[in-house]
């Protein structure tokens, strides 16, 4: 089962329902404001982890070591392979996969195991020029939606492993007891990449009819009492290059990074040498891939 075809599939639906959120919506300025913002900042982003543990303090000292529970996905494997794999890709190991996905891998594996190509799945979130996902990580690669082929490439209203509101362990796209993915009512929320501004409409259009004029609550929703959002993911399985994309930050992460490495040869650091050995290795990798234009730095 081809999910892009599923996504044409629902574009009929989708135009219909894109027109009536449009009828229903009295303030027109504020709509194509809306419209006019998405065509400007569109992008699909993901967003990683250095491979240090970092911590935000107020004197700028956020570094207290090297996380490598999961060091093929942190932002320096990532730029040593010069591209964006999925899980599957990375390790081609169903034990390995089943430990990163965590507490979810029944459900990520029953999504993926379900449609063609779902083992090169790779996952992002539809965005506007935000930061991204702060729980998946505090680098975020920003790809202008440009760099997708239209027939590898879905948009869907919300996360697919998303549970339903009273009930988070039984997933929203899913049959009961998550055995399988109820393809009809997944259907009705994809897009395709040319009706991602349509896909936002309609998602927002109760947000739109209020006034909301902060345009990133449309794309990235806190939920209530959680460190989660709620966000349109993207989801494409064609190969991802590192190449003429942005990279995300804060800026006192990458001075840390810095004045941690300054510190090691001024015998100051707290780090142990093979820390800060990775550490400069990041540095001097993310440095050159600035360097190339491979990246472009934008600090926040």
């Amino acid at each position: 089962m081809n999910l892009y075809q599923l996504s044409k599939g629902n574009q009929p639906t989708l135009h219909q329902d894109y027109q009536s959120s449009c009828e229903e919506i009295q303030n027109a300025n504020l709509l194509n404001e809306l419209l006019v913002h998405l065509e400007e900042k569109g992008e699909a982003t993901f967003s990683t982890f250095s491979g240090f543990a970092f911590q935000s303090t107020s004197n700028g000292k956020v570094l207290t070591g090297f996380d490598a529970k999961h060091p093929e996905l942190v932002l320096s494997q990532i730029l040593n392979m010069g591209k964006y794999l999925s899980a599957w890709e990375v390790w081609n190991d169903d034990e390995k996969c089943k430990e990163h996905f965590g507490k979810k891998a029944p459900q990520r594996i029953t999504f993926d195991e379900t449609f063609e190509f779902g083992k090169k799945f790779k996952y992002f979130n539809l965005n506007n020029g935000q930061s991204g996902m702060p729980n998946w990580g505090n680098f975020t690669f920003a790809f202008p939606l440009e760099n997708f082929d239209e027939d590898k490439f879905v948009l869907i209203k919300h996360n697919s492993l998303i549970g339903e509101k009273d009930n988070t362990k039984q997933g929203y796209y899913f049959t009961t007891d998550n055995q399988t993915i109820n393809i009809d009512f997944l259907q009705k929320d994809l897009a395709t990449k040319e009706d991602f501004c349509k896909i936002v409409v309609v998602k927002s259009q109760n947000e739109i009819k209020k006034g909301e004029t902060d345009f990133n609550l449309f794309i990235l929703k806190p939920f209530e009492n959680s460190k989660h959002s709620d966000y349109i993911e993207v989801i494409t399985w064609q190969d991802v290059e590192i190449n003429n994309v942005t990279l995300r930050f804060e800026e006192a992460i990458y001075r840390a990074i810095s004045d941690e490495i300054a510190s090691f040869f001024e015998r100051k650091s707290t780090l142990d040498e093979t820390s800060i050995i990775l550490l400069n290795d990041l540095f001097q990798l993310m440095n050159s891939y600035f360097d190339d234009e491979r990246l472009n730095p934008e600090l926040i």
